[in-house]
């Protein structure tokens, strides 16, 4: 049996809890008896109390008690002078008994340490370990905060240019007067620096401040840089040079004249000369005084005057005008000038598709065309495209000329055609059409003034002439006077008094045989054939 400080004695063993107060020590009796209830023995038991506490009672820093403490990290911090070099530090725990760590030194309870600090614009951290009597530790730090006195400056941009710097406390920068607004941007080093532009509200780090541009100027600004400290500042003088961005043209002007007709969408001017010039003034000039003018590689300040050598009649001379503003954007402007051709040539000329022959010794237009068609159809080209035509006087059009013309059988056409140039020159070409006839039909065929009739096939010819004829007068009419009528077996016949006129055939022919055959071909005017034949059978006539 088990009994302690007098308690209940219990079998085996026996828990008994008992108060602690401070750090006093506790002795008590447990009683152990045995199983015979008779035999027992008393021990005594001695119980040291140590501290558990490892809290901080206080951290001084240079004789300033430090009160901003972060639980969470365990960590005090304090803002030092930046002009130190180093700082006391005293850090007390609660517990008497407590020993206290700093930079490999160790005190109970309290202890003091001179810390060299890192300096303006940086943190000393130190480390101090509290470690409790019964051995329990605790890290502390305290942060030491020397604010920066840094007034430097990262960099400045104007309209998104960076200024240059060209004195310890100078920058300057050029922009264009384009957007109307200077936009000023300011950037400290150090990101705890504040920044402020012509005395408007400090930022940290960045300020921005925008002005309305004035034209062309120049602007004189002042960007002051307070230091972390809120002591140490520093001023910098900003000159912002604007430069002038205005590359519109003012005016062109030919041979003194100015020219009115612009295109806004292609920056083009535009104008006609006389078509006998060969080269002409051109003055150029830029609305603003600052901007450059350049004409063929020659380039003036705000005007310039250059002598161009045109093109000639019926072409374009395209001059190119380059404007470039002070703040070197440029701009393209365009001249196009354009002499009017004098072209009075005629290129070709057609009827019905096929091309007239221009006869070299009469200098007249010739074609032939048949007259199996019922239209003549001419068409008439100038020889560039700026001109006009037109066929007998009727309405000129552009480029070319087209009229119609009835066709009647074998005639001839004497047609006028006039080319008139774009600068109202003209120039007549004449046109002779012949319309050839391509019949090659008989109209008839007699003998001995008796019409003969054509068989059913129409090319043959048959007849009955007098047994005792001999001869045999013969008469071949083609229904054409312009066709021709040959003979294809003359060499085999016996002929005498052949006449043709006007597409008619006479002669007198032998018949000594029963049977005489004459074949003959009509030629048309056109060249076309066809191929007769006439027969004469002798018969024997009686007469009652």
């Amino acid at each position: 049996m088990v009994s302690i400080a007098g308690g209940i004695a219990e079998m085996g063993s026996k828990t008994k809890t008992m108060p602690v107060k401070g750090l006093e020590m506790i002795e008590t009796s447990i009683v152990i008896t045995a199983e015979d209830g008779i035999t027992s023995q008393e021990y005594t038991l001695t119980i040291y109390i140590q501290d558990h506490n490892n809290d901080i009672e206080h951290v001084i820093v240079n004789g300033e008690n430090v009160t901003k403490y972060d639980e969470t990290t365990n960590t005090y911090s304090v803002i030092v002078d930046n002009t130190l070099n180093d700082t006391d530090i005293e850090v007390k725990s609660v517990s008497k008994t407590a020993n206290i760590k700093m930079q490999e030194e160790s005190e109970t309870q309290i202890i003091n340490k001179n810390v060299s600090l890192n300096g303006a614009g940086k943190n000393t951290v130190v480390e101090v370990l509290v470690t409790a009597k019964d051995g329990t530790p605790k890290t502390y730090y305290i942060n030491m905060i020397q604010l920066s006195k840094d007034v430097s400056l990262n960099k400045i941009l104007v309209n998104n240019v960076e200024a240059k710097r060209v004195a310890d406390a100078g920058y300057e920068v050029t922009i264009s007067n384009a957007g109307g607004i200077a936009e000023i941007v300011a950037y400290a080093f150090e990101n705890t620096s504040m920044v402020s532009i012509d005395g408007n509200t400090p930022t940290q780090e960045v300020n921005i401040n925008r002005m309305t541009l004035n034209g062309v100027e120049t602007i004189e600004t002042t960007i002051i840089v307070t230091a972390e400290d809120g002591v140490t500042t520093q001023e910098y003088d900003l000159t912002i040079f604007v430069q002038d961005s205005n590359n519109d043209i003012d005016f062109v002007k030919v041979n003194g004249l100015t020219i009115t007709e612009f295109d806004e969408n292609t920056n083009t001017y535009s104008t006609i000369l006389d078509n006998t010039l060969t080269n002409e003034d051109i003055e150029a000039k830029a609305i603003s005084s600052r901007a450059n003018i350049t004409i063929q590689e020659e380039t003036s300040l705000e005007i310039i005057n250059k002598n161009i050598n045109l093109e000639g009649q019926g072409k374009t001379t395209a001059i190119k005008i380059l404007i470039t503003a002070e703040d070197s954007q440029t701009q393209e402007y365009t001249l196009n000038i354009y002499q009017k051709s004098n072209d009075t040539t005629l290129d070709n000329i057609t009827v019905n598709g096929e091309t007239a022959i221009l006869n070299e010794n009469s200098g007249i237009y010739e074609i032939e065309i048949k007259d199996d068609v019922d239209i003549a159809e001419i068409v008439a080209t100038a020889g560039v495209n700026t001109s006009k035509v037109s066929i007998d006087n009727e309405e000129a059009l552009l480029k070319f000329a087209t009229k119609t013309l009835d066709i009647n059988g074998h005639e001839v056409f004497e047609v006028k055609i006039t080319v008139t140039s774009e600068d109202d020159k003209s120039k007549d070409y004449n046109l002779k059409i012949t319309v050839i006839e391509t019949s090659r039909e008989t109209s008839y065929v007699k003998v001995n003034t008796g019409i003969i009739n054509p068989e059913e096939d129409g090319i043959t010819y048959k007849t009955f002439i007098n047994y005792d004829s001999i001869v045999a007068d013969i008469e071949i009419k083609a229904e054409s006077e312009y066709a021709d009528i040959v003979i294809r077996n003359d060499e085999n016949l016996e002929i005498s008094d052949e006449n043709i006129t006007a597409g008619l055939l006479t002669f007198k022919i032998k018949t000594p045989e029963e049977v005489t055959v004459i074949n003959y071909t009509v030629i048309s005017e056109s060249g076309e054939t066809k191929d007769y034949s006439i027969e004469l059978k002798k018969i024997l006539l009686i007469i009652v």
